[in-house]
């Protein structure tokens, strides 16, 4: 008896879990929509690991590449900036991000350099680059945070240029 109680209010939790999820689904092919119809859309989609849903999330982030002077203004508003402390002898090198801009950009950053650094595509110059860092000798995290930078610098020029990005 107690069973049937049970096995009754879980299928009315799991009923109520796929109406929020069919919910989520319709909300984010919404701002997959509304992200299409931005300028930047067309540009990032060329980038390699860069696909639909991530592409329209990163056009409703940056709001306009043309609100950033230049990369490290987008760097800086990602939070994927270096901490700069140096004093006399002390360097400063190897130091952690600042963590200060806005967190969802730097989210979205990190799957895609995170997720192409796996891929076995050609000519992806992300994957490439923590690859490189990677065989010169930096930790996993700290490659992959490289090569959200690199994802950064390729983003702000393809939108900022208004070119699709070409891989020879």
């Amino acid at each position: 008896m107690e069973n049937d109680i049970l096995i009754t209010i879980f299928a009315n939790h799991l009923k109520d879990m796929v109406v929020i999820i069919k919910e989520n689904e319709e909300i984010l092919n919404q701002i997959i929509s509304l992200g299409m119809k931005t300028k930047e859309y067309p540009y990032l989609i060329s980038i390699p690991g860069i696909q639909k849903n991530t592409a329209a999330r990163i056009a409703a982030e940056i709001q306009g590449i043309d609100r950033f002077q230049g990369v490290s203004k987008l760097c800086a508003y990602g939070g994927i900036d270096p901490t700069v402390h140096s004093s006399g002898l002390y360097s400063g090198e190897h130091l952690s991000i600042t963590k200060k801009g806005n967190y969802r950009p730097r989210s979205l950053l990190y799957l895609v350099a995170a997720g192409t650094s796996k891929s076995k595509a050609p000519n992806n110059p992300v994957r490439d680059f923590v690859h490189k860092k990677k065989s010169d000798g930096l930790a996993p995290k700290a490659a992959i945070i490289a090569g959200c930078t690199k994802l950064t610098r390729i983003i702000f020029a393809v939108c900022s240029d208004e070119t699709m990005l070409r891989i020879n």
